[in-house]
């Protein structure tokens, strides 16, 4: 009975979680518009391109980062530039000690940015309403495949 009770209480490493997000930071923000869209009677049907990068910085601090997640926004109509959104926006994140490089680079490239995600659509989407424009709410996106894809090259 004694062997089951002690399985039972979860030793000091499984209490620790693998990520814990110490704070949330707005690094950059950058709205350019060619006011089209605002002296146009019509609305228009904008061609919008996202891209999105990943960036990490390490501190000596063992297992403290950085984790920013840039985005790129340009609206574009009649492949005039009507408007373009750059924006980074981070996270001070701390790794429990004892994982494995594989999942170290998970979470900091692909759970940490799905978890910045919903604050960076939201800035976008009140920034774009700020400049008159019609609200844009991005879909969501594959941040395991980004980082799949930036593994290859």
């Amino acid at each position: 009975m004694e062997n089951s009770d002690k399985a039972a209480i979860p030793s000091k490493e499984q209490q620790m979680p693998m990520l814990d997000v110490r704070f949330q930071f707005l690094k950059d923000l950058s709205f350019e518009s060619n006011g089209h869209y605002i002296t146009s009677e019509l609305p228009i049907q904008q061609d919008i391109r996202v891209s999105f990068n990943v960036n990490v910085i390490s501190f000596e601090v063992q297992n403290l980062y950085d984790v920013v997640l840039s985005c790129k926004i340009e609206s574009m109509f009649e492949e005039q530039l009507v408007y373009v959104i750059e924006l980074q926006y981070g996270a001070r994140v701390m790794l429990s000690e004892h994982i494995s490089e594989y999942e170290r680079d998970i979470m900091l490239f692909v759970t940490t940015p799905t978890l910045l995600f919903p604050y960076v659509r939201n800035i976008v989407s009140e920034t774009v309403c700020l400049g008159s424009y019609p609200t844009l709410l991005l879909a969501p996106f594959d941040f395991a495949a980004l980082y799949a894809r930036n593994k290859k090259e």
